[in-house]
């Protein structure tokens, strides 16, 4: 498993990334069972699902991001992770 720097540690790594379907649409939400992270595009179509998901079973949430996108339409947004 990959490894990665958090709070001055090297940890596992048990993220996984949401992957978009070949058609670059979100397809149905799953709620996920370890922490994941989510392309802009699959918060855009599941957002209230989503942040309810991660409320309910206290996992983090995680949001990947391009360099393209407008990390101002989710501004709003930034307290829901942790």
């Amino acid at each position: 498993m990959a490894q990665l720097i958090a709070a001055q540690q090297v940890l596992e790594n048990t993220w996984t990334e949401q992957p978009l379907e070949e058609d670059g649409n979100a397809g149905p939400f799953v709620a996920p069972s370890t922490p994941t992270l989510y392309p802009l595009a699959f918060w855009r179509a599941h957002r209230e699902a989503i942040i309810a998901s991660a409320q309910a079973g206290a996992l983090p949430l995680g949001l990947l991001l391009q360099p393209d996108d407008a990390v101002e339409e989710i501004a709003a947004d930034l307290p829901t992770w942790r």
